[in-house]
C-alpha cells in the first residue's frame, strides 16, 4: 500500500527525474543548470545529480536500508543509461561513457551514503 509519505516521496522523485531528463535532452543547457555546469563541470554535475537521485529513490522505496539503497542505485543507474541512450537521438547532444561512469559513481556513493545515514539514525534512536 502506498502511504501518503511514500506518495509524496515518489512525486518528488518523479519531478527530479523529469528535470534530469529535460536538462539531459535539451540542445543547450541554460539557467541554473547551465551556471552550475560552468562552475562545477560536466562530470561533477553528473555525479552529484545521480547521488541525489539515489538518495531520493531510497527515501521513496520500502524495505531495509540496504535493500532500499541497492534498489535505488539500480533504478538510478538504469535511468542514467536510458538518458544516455536517448541522447543518441537528441540534437546537439552526445552520449558518453564518461557520463555513464560519473553517473555510476554518483549512484554508488549515494547508496553508500544512504545506508550510512540510516545506520547513524538507527544507532542514535537506540541510544535514547
Amino acid at each position: 500500500m502506498l502511504t501518503n509519505r511514500r506518495l509524496v516521496a515518489w512525486v518528488v522523485v518523479s519531478i527530479y527525474m523529469a528535470g534530469m531528463a529535460y536538462y539531459s535532452l535539451v540542445p543547450r543547457v541554460t539557467g541554473p543548470v547551465g551556471s552550475a555546469l560552468a562552475v562545477l563541470g560536466d562530470r561533477a554535475l553528473h555525479l552529484s545529480g545521480y547521488f541525489v537521485l539515489t538518495l531520493l529513490a531510497a527515501w521513496a522505496l520500502h524495505g531495509t536500508a540496504s535493500s532500499r539503497a541497492l534498489r535505488a542505485m539500480v533504478l538510478a543507474l538504469a535511468y542514467g543509461a536510458a538518458l544516455e541512450l536517448a541522447q543518441l537521438g537528441a540534437p546537439m547532444r552526445m552520449a558518453s561513457w564518461g557520463d555513464v561512469l560519473s553517473n555510476s559513481i554518483g549512484c554508488v556513493t549515494g547508496a553508500v551514503a544512504y545506508t550510512a545515514l540510516q545506520r547513524i539514525r538507527r544507532s542514535k534512536a537506540c541510544s535514547r
